[in-house]
């Protein structure tokens, strides 16, 4: 699964039905729901479902969990 910064919690957890979306500024990120508090938490980049990669400016940086 894709870890992101939950602000309810104030630490990273695990996201809960990562999803691709394009922002306004029509730049990529996953959104889903915090594993603890349900609230709604975002990770900028691409989300390969495939091959668990989160693709960024710095490249893809894989996922090991």
């Amino acid at each position: 699964m894709v870890q992101a910064f939950c602000v309810k919690c104030r630490t990273k957890r695990e996201m809960k039905n990562p999803k691709q979306v394009v922002l306004k500024n029509n730049r990529p990120a996953v959104k889903g729901t915090c594993s603890v508090c349900e609230s709604t938490v975002y990770r900028m980049g691409r989300y390969s479902k495939k091959k668990k990669t989160l693709k960024g400016k710095l490249g893809s940086l894989k996922l090991f969990f």
